[in-house]
């Protein structure tokens, strides 16, 4: 949550609570105590974490469901009519199963789809396989236009299966089974934007609120420590959790890994879906063509911000950081220094704890099967419904080599410790960029066309064995599923490697050949 980019939430003070406060006013909530709180003063600017949130305001959540229906609305800036229409989506609760800490400035297209990605995707693999695999083997549809089914039920689910998979639609022995229906921590969802007293009220509550959480969700972009009230969320939660007798797990997502996860399945539907109905004296060239604009809009179009995540993962400068309320800043500084001793210490520890998280969750196996398995469904539902992997594996087989001689290219032209940006002339850098980004298209068109070639060579020879194409699909199925398994996460160890390097040199020598802004 980032207060100070939300215009909604602007002049919001930091939470000031004392013994005196903390007990003036009950989960009532009446105004006139809401008011009589607002006006006080304490001497002391501190937040006593073990607050309860019914001692401030009702401890409000909205189910994950019901903030995907409205997911649009919820990460764009609103008025005071709509914020008002998003808090009466929330309910009170006792216990909040999950507190969604992000920025703003985030990509609001990779932060939808993070949160559609953890509900819709066991529904979508689910549905579409089934789908595909009755249409292919019971009917006599055309394979092409099965292809076009499966993936249009695949797409559908991903962004709308949660409206099916709630539990509310669900006997009541599944409802807490359903993903749809956790009960999370969203700020406009949950902090009244309407009423100033009890937006304050609800501010003031965010310490209370996090203790009540049993987990904390990091949608993490590369601004997201450059927004202090994100900084104060970490904070809080990472002091509150060593007072717990129960260890609270801190989930994080990368939002420049997830936008990865979304582009990669988006193109390949649409490159599975053409090349169905490609006539076969084509195929080569829409093949080429078509992988390259995958290679640009993927790969090479936000490689920049994937660069830079081992160096602003944990990256926190609090005299450049961004704080709406000056008098917000002293007291959160101030704050973090009474927990933690130094503003040094916090940020020993806070690298420490997410660079630990970062390790064992972006490259964790339940992750990557997730992001792995999303990216290669559309391949999966081609080779189901034309009852052959031979194209799929292709397919599978040459991303993992582009991404491959990409990294490499980009680690010999760019980001080679031999010849570093600062000692280099920007006439010469951005040779360079030009030179590795010609190198990706070039080599990556060359890859398709001799794949492609390779495969209507095997398809020519292989022998018309019955009991063959049955064990051809099932052997090329697990090829197309664990080859990018045991290759993804070391491609996102790669990712960090330039940790070394602080942002703004990794911007530098990335601008021209990654797409990113000037």
């Amino acid at each position: 949550m980032d207060h100070d980019e939300n215009n909604s939430k602007c002049g919001c003070r930091l939470p000031r609570a004392s013994s005196t406060a903390s007990t003036s006013y009950t989960a009532s909530g009446s105004r006139e105590d809401l008011e009589s709180i607002q006006s006080t003063t304490p001497p002391s600017p501190t937040v006593d974490l073990q607050i309860s949130a019914h001692q401030l305001v009702p401890l409000r959540a909205v189910r994950t469901s019901v903030l995907l229906n409205i997911r649009k609305t919820a990460f764009e800036r609103a008025d005071g009519d709509r914020n008002g229409e998003l808090y009466t989506l929330s309910e009170p609760v006792e216990r909040i199963d999950e507190f969604i800490s992000h920025s703003w400035n985030a990509d609001k297209a990779a932060m939808m789809w993070t949160l559609t990605l953890r509900v819709n995707f066991c529904p979508a693999v689910t549905l579409s396989i089934f789908t595909t695999l009755l249409l292919a083997w019971f009917t006599y549809i055309d394979a092409r236009v099965v292809t076009l089914i499966g993936i249009l039920i695949f797409i559908i689910t991903m962004f709308w299966g949660h409206r099916v998979v709630s539990g509310r639609l669900w006997p009541g022995w599944l409802k807490d089974a359903s993903a749809a229906d956790k009960m999370v921590f969203f700020d406009r969802c949950c902090i009244d934007q309407v009423d100033p007293i009890r937006k304050v009220a609800g501010i003031k509550s965010i310490g209370a609120y996090l203790n009540k959480c049993d987990s904390f969700l990091v949608l993490w972009s590369d601004d997201y420590f450059q927004r202090l009230w994100c900084v104060f969320e970490l904070a809080c939660f990472l002091k509150g959790s060593e007072t717990m007798s129960k260890q609270r797990p801190l989930k994080l997502f990368m939002m420049p890994i997830q936008k990865l996860v979304f582009m990669w399945t988006v193109t390949a539907a649409v490159y599975w879906s053409v090349w169905a109905f490609t006539p076969p004296q084509w195929a080569s060239l829409v093949d080429a063509c078509m992988w390259m604009l995958q290679m640009k809009l993927v790969v090479l179009d936000d490689l920049g911000s994937r660069f830079t995540m081992g160096c602003c993962l944990t990256s926190v400068d609090f005299d450049s950081v961004e704080c709406t309320e000056a008098s917000d800043r002293k007291t959160i500084i101030e704050l973090i220094k009474e927990w933690y001793g130094s503003l040094e210490a916090f940020q020993n520890y806070a690298q420490m704890m997410l660079t630990e998280v970062a390790k064992s969750t972006v490259v964790a196996r339940e992750r990557l099967t997730v992001d792995i398995s999303c990216m290669s469904m559309p391949s999966i539902i081609y080779g189901l419904a034309f009852n052959d992997m031979t194209t799929p594996v292709t397919y599978t087989s040459r991303a993992l080599i582009a991404v491959f001689l990409v990294g490499r290219l980009l680690k010999f032209f760019i980001l080679s410790p031999q010849h570093p940006a600062a000692s280099t002339t920007p006439k010469k850098l951005s040779a360079r960029r030009r030179t590795c980004r010609i190198l990706c298209y070039l080599s990556t068109a060359l890859l398709s066309v001799c794949l492609d070639a390779g495969r209507r060579y095997y398809e020519q020879r292989r022998q018309a064995v019955s009991w063959a194409g049955s064990l051809r699909l099932i052997s090329g199925c697990i090829f197309v599923l664990v080859a990018p398994l045991v290759t993804y996460g070391p491609s996102l160890s790669l990712l960090f490697e330039a940790k070394g390097c602080t942002c703004e040199a990794l911007k530098l020598m990335l601008t021209e050949s990654t797409g990113l802004p000037e």
